[in-house]
């Protein structure tokens, strides 16, 4: 067995490999820059730009809406914050949303990690990051996502509505809304709003069979009802209507094509909207 022997005082002798106490030891850290030449800082360059186009490629342009994209951004016009003394139609476009303001499931669909992609991911809207708590806390809709909304029931050479739904003039160049028409209502469950809520006594004004129009049209045939807080209800509301669509407990359909086939198998083409009905409670 062969040893070392040391310059350590009382400790004349160390076993093999063991380290000199009076040798300092310098550890081994990595060099602070790392050289590399042409060719592998064009690979790093050309990794760097793919993985940008593949962040790029997640947000797509909405080249056409589905019926619930339309019915969403409906909801999101009736959302946009209105500055005192202004309409609502002359607010630009791009006027943020705060997202406090949106239904649960919508506002909850642009942090859900599931394959199916969010408005934001489609192009639709756009989310807005708030400078101090560094989250996102608004959305705007897109022009292009507005654009293929606004056009998409608008043939070649026909003229705009002068009117909106309710029947009140429409402000010149003011956005305009044909996202409903053609379709009816019909209720898919019984009173599912509580009495007291804003839901209730909008849910009172649907009619099986009933346009988008008439159900607005009943804006001015009564007095604002009250809810619990004593609070005047905006109702009918596109909010409350959007919504009930959401949740699947009133349904649109097409009323120029008929429910069942001749053979008597149900129209594929009759329903607009999947009637997906999500769980409630049924008040008298």
């Amino acid at each position: 067995m062969s040893t070392t022997q040391s310059t350590a005082p009382g400790n004349t002798f160390l076993p093999p490999g063991a380290p000199d106490p009076n040798v300092t030891q310098v550890p081994d850290y990595p060099p602070a820059v790392t050289i590399v030449d042409e060719a592998e800082h064009k690979a790093q360059e050309e990794a760097a730009t793919a993985a940008r186009v593949e962040r790029a490629a997640a947000v797509s342009s909405p080249g056409k809406l589905s019926e619930q994209e339309k019915l969403s951004i409906g909801l999101l016009l009736k959302l946009i914050p209105v500055p005192e003394g202004q309409s609502q139609e002359n607010v630009p476009l791009d006027t943020p949303i705060p997202l406090e303001s949106l239904p649960e499931e919508l506002r909850n669909s642009f942090f859900d990690t599931g394959k199916k992609k969010n408005l934001a991911q489609r192009g639709i809207v756009k989310l807005h990051t708030n400078t101090e708590t560094k989250q996102i806390d608004s959305l705007s809709i897109t022009d292009i996502a507005f654009d293929i909304y606004n056009k998409r029931n608008l043939k070649s050479g026909q003229q705009r509505q002068t009117t909106k739904a309710d029947g009140t003039p429409r402000a010149p160049g003011g956005r305009t809304s044909k996202a409903f028409v053609g379709l009816r209502l019909r209720r898919m469950v019984d009173s599912p709003r509580k009495p007291g809520t804003g839901g209730y006594p909008n849910w009172k004004l649907y009619e099986d069979g009933m346009s988008y129009a008439e159900y607005m049209a009943k804006k001015d045939t009564f007095e604002k009802p009250l809810n619990t807080r004593g609070v005047p209800v905006d109702v009918p509301s596109i909010m409350q209507f959007t919504n009930d669509l959401t949740k699947g407990w009133i349904a649109l359909y097409r009323e120029d094509q008929p429910e069942f086939l001749e053979d008597g198998s149900p129209n594929p083409e009759f329903w607009v909207t999947k009637n997906v009905i999500q769980p409630y409670t049924t008040y008298e």
